[in-house]
């Protein structure tokens, strides 16, 4: 029988910090992966290197990478619309990146269970309250 991780054994309560450890430095290390791509470096590779949790996920059998489906939708959305993952996280406001950029946030939201906030990293260290306004002109777009 497995060990289950639903109850509070010291070990399991020492797995579950040192996975939210493990998850924070993936967020930061999705940022600096899609900055570089603002940057100039090929989305492609960026999105090859992106593994969240790969040896945690591995071991806990936890399949729950939203950082990652973000990544992989975004990567969708660039495809769908031609505007690359670079601009499209980075700080153009020309209204074929920021239409790329909404629907990538809606499709985010939808599919995952992305904060605002973490979504607002994802995009550039934008505030949350950008991203609320993406999924308003998202949602009036889509009525």
């Amino acid at each position: 029988m497995r060990h289950g991780l639903l109850h509070d054994c010291a070990d399991c309560a020492a797995v579950r910090a040192a996975v939210r450890v493990a998850a924070a430095a993936t967020m930061q290390r999705n940022a600096a992966l899609l900055t570089e791509a603002v940057e100039g470096a090929l989305p492609e590779r960026a999105l090859a290197e992106n593994r969240l949790l790969a040896e945690g996920c591995r071991f806990l059998d936890c399949v729950d990478a939203p950082a990652e489906a973000a990544t992989r939708i975004i990567a969708e959305v660039a495809v769908e619309t031609g505007i690359p993952t670079g601009r499209m996280v980075g700080p153009s406001r020309k209204r074929p990146v920021v239409r790329a950029r909404d629907l990538a946030i809606w499709r985010i939201r939808q599919e995952t269970a992305l904060s605002l906030p973490r979504l607002g990293a994802l995009f550039g260290e934008r505030d949350h309250t950008t991203i609320l306004a993406a999924l308003v002109r998202e949602r009036r777009r889509r009525a």
